[in-house]
């Protein structure tokens, strides 16, 4: 007889085999998860490109805004300063792009938003009008001064067609900004002699000097004129008179914003 407790002789081979056998199974099983997580991935990816295969059959639009974003996503996992700047893109994409949209609806719309379009145009400066003129065109076929002319007769629609024009000039010529000194300090002395009859006087002088279409260093020159002058800012003669008065809302607005008084008040898209 064996010792107390010891397994009959033979037994250990049985579960040598039954464990080999168990060992065997277990590794099928893991070789079959593991091709199913091989062809599970290989599905992924495919429906991935097919994915990005239809996306990028869409409009333009969305193409734009995907590229924006995943270019900024890589930027922002990169950390550091690119990290920042890629955010700060990001964000004026979007501005940009909800800018446009509002344009294209809002020239669509019977009768135009004008108070919207007003709104959209009234802050950007000239790099940024260039921009919405050009994609504006490339989204609906047609010139943003062309679809300006839908809008109500006003000297709003006065101010943002003569803007607009400019802009779109610009584009074909980026390199056309030159500073006309003498224009400058002209303008300057026209909206002082203006305010000093009256508001409507002012509001006059002043939509004819913003609708001629001036750059941003034209702009510039106007204030600097005007302050070397008159020992004050444009700005201040503006919101001094402007700002309460009883002329139209839209035409306050964009006057203030044209000349650069937006802190305090709710004229651009946010």
């Amino acid at each position: 007889r064996g010792a107390r407790g010891s397994k009959p002789k033979g037994l250990s081979s049985v579960e040598a085999k039954r464990g080999k056998a168990k060992t065997e199974v277990k590794a099928e099983m893991n070789g079959e998860v593991g091709v199913l997580q091989v062809e599970m991935a290989g599905r992924m990816r495919a429906a991935m490109v097919a994915g990005v295969a239809a996306d990028e059959a869409r409009i333009s639009k969305e193409e734009i805004a995907r590229h924006a974003e995943l270019v900024s996503a890589r930027l922002y996992a990169s950390g550091g300063r690119n990290s920042a700047n890629a955010l700060k893109e990001q964000t004026a994409v979007k501005k940009t792009q909800a800018a446009v949209y509002a344009l294209v609806d809002a020239t669509r719309a019977k009768p135009c938003d004008t108070e919207l379009i007003s709104r959209a145009i009234g802050r950007a400066d000239s790099a940024m009008l260039r921009v919405l003129c050009t994609l504006f065109a490339r989204e609906t076929g047609e010139r943003l001064s062309t679809a300006l002319l839908r809008l109500g007769e006003s000297d709003v629609k006065t101010i943002l067609r003569g803007v607009v024009a400019a802009a779109e000039r610009q584009v074909a010529d980026v390199a056309d900004e030159i500073v006309d000194s003498k224009a400058a300090e002209q303008h300057a002395e026209q909206l002082h002699s203006a305010a000093a009859i009256d508001v409507s006087a002012l509001c006059a002088a002043a939509t004819r000097v913003f609708s001629s279409g001036l750059s941003d260093a034209q702009m510039l020159a106007v204030k600097t004129a005007y302050k070397a002058k008159h020992r004050a800012t444009l700005e201040s003669l503006l919101s001094k008179h402007l700002a309460g008065s009883t002329i139209h809302y839209q035409l306050r607005d964009l006057l203030l914003s044209r000349c650069g008084v937006v802190a305090s008040r709710p004229a651009a898209i946010q």
